[in-house]
């Protein structure tokens, strides 16, 4: 109920933000150049005392929900995938708050940045945000290109949802990172020690992991990215699922987990239409990556290929080669995922979208198609 309140707060702040009449121009012309008649009122006081504060304050906010139908196991339904608001508090010129919040209930985002060198070479950061493991995990729903987002290597590797040790943490974990770009934004690294549990949760093994980024930059089209985490997990203690992917690991259990990557991603900066607003100012990308795991001696891998492609008007179409092992020593568990769609950018940040996606699995499963419709609105 208090992230209810909190939530509700922040969007009536917002709200009266919008909300503040345009200020009367003719005061100041007054206040400059000499009241009516010659009389001299001095400096007025602004009416509007809270715009500095808004001017400091924004928030946003974003919604995806569609249709689904899966043939195995079968699915068809309406679903909503994410619905999130999030708030950002310029407290002076070195520091800023982050909050983001979820409308299933849950705080995903909320630390504390400290610019130690200004000009972007040194930011500290403390408190629970996205780890700087794997290309894809830092990026929003609503720039990527699948509805699904995430390739299922990022998917598995990075926490987002399909590692039954380590449950569905979002790509987010509890702890400090230092970040910053060099070399006249050639380079940008990330450093982090995070607790290793994910979202909302205390360390359970009080032993910290380690995570790095690099990414190089030789064009603003072109990104190299390589990233890695080392640490040890705890495998959920009240777990009911079977951890069929890691039968050497038993809930509860502490267990060694590393992780690795190595990708990148072009972006054109090509224009449609010779038109300045932003749905037609949209690049081609292209973006691929390999990703590796290892936990508790069970190594897992697999890449990824994504693109997309502009067409007429306000039209993208979007591919995707996805593969993944999630247990190279046991035969059975590799998955291979093939996407097309068509997504239309109506506005902005929103779109519609349809895919059609072949999920290949070389277990009991086999092969099944799936077809997702999706609505995209934010603001």
């Amino acid at each position: 109920m208090r992230k209810i309140i909190l939530s509700m707060m922040l969007c009536i702040m917002a709200a009266v933000a919008l909300a503040q009449p345009p200020q009367d121009t003719t005061k100041d012309h007054h206040r400059h150049h000499g009241a009516p008649n010659g009389e001299h009122r001095g400096p007025e006081k602004n009416p509007f005392f809270m715009d500095p504060l808004f001017k400091r304050f924004m928030v946003k906010g974003y919604a995806q929900g569609g249709y689904t139908f899966q043939q195995d196991p079968k699915s068809n339904t309406f679903d909503m995938k994410r619905a999130y608001i999030f708030c950002r508090a310029q407290i002076t010129d070195r520091w800023y708050f982050w909050f983001m919040y979820d409308f299933c209930g849950v705080v995903n985002e909320y630390y504390l940045d400290f610019a130690a060198v200004l000009g972007g070479k040194l930011n500290l950061r403390m408190g629970e945000f996205k780890h700087p493991f794997a290309l894809e995990n830092p990026y929003s729903p609503t720039k990527q290109e699948l509805i699904d987002v995430y390739a299922q290597g990022t998917v598995y590797l990075a926490g987002c949802g399909s590692d039954p040790l380590y449950g569905v943490q979002y790509g987010r974990d509890l702890g400090a990172m230092a970040y910053g770009d060099l070399a006249d934004k050639h380079f940008h690294y990330e450093l982090a020690i995070l607790n290793g549990q994910g979202i909302n949760t205390k360390d359970r093994n009080n032993k910290k992991d380690f995570a790095a980024r690099l990414e190089v930059l030789p064009s603003e089209k072109l990104k190299i990215v390589a990233s890695g985490q080392t640490g040890y997990g705890n495998a959920l203690p009240n777990s009911t699922r079977p951890f069929i992917y890691t039968p050497n690991i038993n809930p509860g259990d502490d267990y060694e987990r590393h992780r690795w990557a190595f990708g990148m991603e072009f972006r054109s900066t090509g224009h449609i239409n010779n038109s300045a607003d932003y749905w037609h100012i949209r690049p081609v990308v292209v973006r691929t990556e390999y990703l590796g795991g290892n936990d508790g001696g069970n190594m897992s891998d697999g890449a990824y290929i994504t693109f997309t492609v502009p067409l007429a008007k306000e039209f993208d179409i979007v591919g995707s080669y996805d593969y993944f092992n999630y247990n190279k020593d046991i035969a059975g568990f590799e998955s291979t995922k093939y996407i097309v769609g068509l997504q239309y950018w109506f506005y902005k940040l929103c779109r519609l979208q349809a895919q059609y996606i072949y999920t290949n699995s070389t277990g009991n499963v086999g092969g099944y198609s799936s077809v997702m419709l999706q609505t995209q609105f934010a603001f």
